[in-house]
């Protein structure tokens, strides 16, 4: 096992390699002077919990009896920042309390649930348009008084939503329910009227008679308690008079397979969706939830009621802003730790429930505790926190960007806030929602794809219980492909024309918008027919490692400190890293970073003395190049069924791009590389590698992880296996 160390403005890292391509990294970010035993490796506990935490990070606001008192608190930029939690200081052992002094470390671990899309260069406009609108309420709150158990009858709240009907709807939900004479109401008797959408998590049901609330069958849930529970919330709260709601307003006697093919209109027309988040399996951590929301809330001027700070209406009408976006480190630190603790709540984890919170541009979300809080609150923070990672990147090359940036892309959190902004421009692909599934449960495993199809924006495909959980992905992945999305054929894994549910592993492309393409695919017994698509040539190719049967392949092309310049500065372009070339080694310290990330056998001791002027640089580029180790990666996994290379490749545009391959290849012109007919323009991200048969049909042997390719030329192929 290789062990490498480094010490970088103050940032300790300690990188295992246990095999080629196999990498378990430990970081470790402490500002203070380094002590002789903390070069021992990071702390094992980099939080502090309880009584050890610093009295200077907890802000407590004085707990009060009166609903008056509660609303005038006006918070301090301490308040706003730290947060509050008036029962912290009964139960401090709750939540993750950084201390301002304390290190953080973490684990990188390269597996196939990581989100791969983050791209440091990307604006994050986009980013924080999909966390959705800020809708402030200064008026006296109906939900206010009834969080804090004042009683309020039947009366609604002021309407939560700004929405209205929308124009032509063309398939509104039949039923909705009635929250003002408690009774499921036929859509067609009603008119125009607005309506608002539940969201929730059941786990264990049992039935009660549904004719109370106006249906003929008997109603699925975990108790009669919770139900009327979360329609007194969405009264008081959302204030529209109907809601639809799934056990109330779908026929539960049925599969309903027509409805849940009308799930996207369904949310997509509501005003907002109204999230109930509960504990539903008593999982331990539930009052780390809860920090996470009052601290949220805090950092937009509100209590943990949702309601604003009477110094918030002041602020509003100055000019200033709510929300204070400038993060730095140990904030972000802090928000990490807050938002894995949110994602752990059941909602973040069911499959039906990220169509819930993607689909609508209003997310709004309300606990048995009465927390309530907008999720474009916490989305615009998670979007912050990879503005920030970014920076650390791109500005400073600072290793604690390469930690947030992992952090993030383990977050349920933040994979459904990518999500709602490739989904806002009809970028969501197969392998986005394939990908986004693998961390979720389900019921039924046919959900797993039933239950996101309003996510798909072409041809929806059958939608059955009776097809099993394997046809019901490749229906999907078909219609994908008469839609002529490209992307969905970039995978790795499986036969070349069909991917296999848990032998495939896909690219996602980084791109935030779909693109207009003049391509057509289509399928054939023998592959898929490719017409007028892009395709470049192979020039040139460097093999940097490989698992299984091609794990000696990289040794046929030298060891990185016996390329060539040129060799070293593809490299280095490859991983988005600067090419320049040190005048005195003749080494390029951003390709020794890249093999580095990926190997880490590029440094070997009897070098280091012959390395030590440009060392520093090397680990300047570090943190870059481990991200793009992240990024492919998931690529090369061990748990794959199928052996795999990390391939540079060079084409005739002079593109050049990390390759994944699952063949040797000793004639790399022999090799073509097949993308959408759009990259010609309008250069884009990934490929498809294949090997050119003498019968002229391509043989897909993997895929390019390019970002601004181009091709040569359009063309017919026929991909086969």
């Amino acid at each position: 096992m290789k062990k490498l160390k480094t010490i970088f403005k103050n940032r300790r890292s300690s990188k295992q390699f246990d095999s080629y391509g196999v990498t378990t990294s430990r970081f470790n970010n402490d500002t203070r002077t380094p002590s002789p035993s903390s070069t021992q490796g990071p702390m094992t506990f980099p939080y502090s919990y309880g009584p050890a935490a610093s009295p200077d990070t907890l802000s407590t606001s004085s707990s009060s009896s009166t609903f008056d008192a509660e609303s005038e608190h006006t918070p301090t930029r301490q308040h706003r920042k730290l947060a509050t939690r008036n029962h912290q200081r009964r139960r401090q052992s709750l939540g993750p309390v950084l201390t301002e002094d304390e290190p953080y470390s973490f684990d990188l671990q390269i597996e196939r649930d990581l989100w791969p899309i983050f791209e440091v260069d990307t604006p994050t406009d986009h980013l924080l348009l999909a966390a959705g609108k800020i809708n402030l309420d200064f008026s006296n709150r109906l939900a206010t008084a009834w969080a804090h158990g004042y009683s309020i009858g039947g009366r609604f709240g002021n309407p939560l939503f700004s929405g209205s009907v929308l124009p032509g709807m063309a398939r509104p939900p039949p039923l909705l329910f009635d929250l003002l004479h408690h009774r499921v109401v036929r859509t067609a008797e009603l008119g125009s009227v607005t309506y608002a959408a539940i969201s929730h998590v059941w786990g264990q049901t049992t039935s009660i008679d549904g004719s109370r609330y106006g249906v003929s069958w008997n109603i699925p849930v975990q108790s009669e308690t919770k139900l009327l529970q979360i329609l007194e919330a969405a009264r008081v709260i959302v204030g529209e008079r109907y809601v639809w709601m799934d056990v109330l307003c779908l026929d539960q006697r049925v599969r309903n397979e027509p409805e849940i093919a009308q799930m996207k209109s369904y949310f997509a027309n509501a005003t907002g969706c109204f999230v109930w988040l509960d504990n539903t399996f008593d999982d331990p951590g539930w009052d780390q939830v809860l920090n996470a929301i009052e601290h949220i809330n805090a950092s937009y001027w509100h209590d943990r009621h949702g309601a604003p700070f009477l110094g918030a209406l002041n602020e509003v009408i100055k000019g200033g802003s709510l929300f204070d976006p400038s993060f730095n480190e140990q904030d972000c630190i802090a928000w990490v730790r807050r938002m894995e603790a949110l994602g752990n709540a059941p909602w973040f984890k069911r499959v039906w429930t990220l169509q819930e919170g993607v689909i609508p541009d209003n997310v709004y979300f309300c606990t048995p505790e009465r927390y309530m809080f907008s999720g474009t609150f916490m989305w615009q923070i998670s979007a912050v926190i990879e503005t920030v990672a970014c920076s650390l990147l791109r500005d400073d090359g600072n290793l604690i960007g390469t930690a947030f940036a992992h952090d993030l892309q383990r977050s349920e959190v933040h994979k459904m806030l990518k999500l709602r902004q490739a989904y806002r421009g009809g970028a969501i692909s197969y392998w986005h929602l394939a990908q986004a599934v693998r961390t979720r449960h389900c019921k039924f495993e046919q959900d797993r794809i039933l239950g996101v199809l309003g996510l798909v924006h072409g041809v929806l495909p059958t939608v059955s219980y009776h097809r099993t959980v394997d046809e019901l992905y490749q229906d999907l992945y078909r219609a994908y492909l008469a839609d002529g999305d490209f992307k969905a054929c970039m995978f790795i894994g499986g036969r070349s024309q069909l991917p296999e549910v848990h032998g495939s592993v896909g690219v996602i492309a980084s791109e935030l918008h779909g693109r207009e393409e003049s391509h057509m695919l289509e399928s054939a017994p023998n592959g898929i027919h490719f017409k007028n698509v892009g395709y470049d040539y192979v020039i040139g190719m460097n093999c940097i490692f490989g698992t299984g049967v091609l794990a000696t392949w990289h040794a046929k092309f030298g060891h990185i400190l016996e390329w060539s310049a040129d060799q070293q500065r593809e490299l280095a372009r490859a991983f988005n890293l600067p090419d320049d070339v040190h005048s005195q080694t003749g080494l390029c310290p951003g390709a020794i970073a890249a093999y580095s990330a990926f190997v880490g056998q590029n440094i070997l001791p009897e070098h280091m003395d012959y390395m030590a002027d440009i060392w520093e640089v090397v680990q300047a580029y570090e943190p870059m190049a481990l991200l793009e180790w992240i990024r492919a990666g998931a690529l090369l996994n061990r748990d794959l069924p199928f052996d795999s290379a990390l391939v540079l490749l060079v084409t005739q545009s002079r593109d050049t791009q990390l390759a994944v391959l699952t063949e040797e290849v000793d004639d790399p012109s022999r090799l073509i590389a097949l993308m959408p007919a759009s990259y010609g323009l309008n250069p884009g991200a990934g490929c498809i590698v294949g090997r050119l048969l003498p019968s002229g049909e391509v043989k897909k042997i993997g895929v390019g992880l390019g970002r601004k390719l181009r091709h040569s030329g359009v063309a017919k192929f026929t991909l086969v296996d």
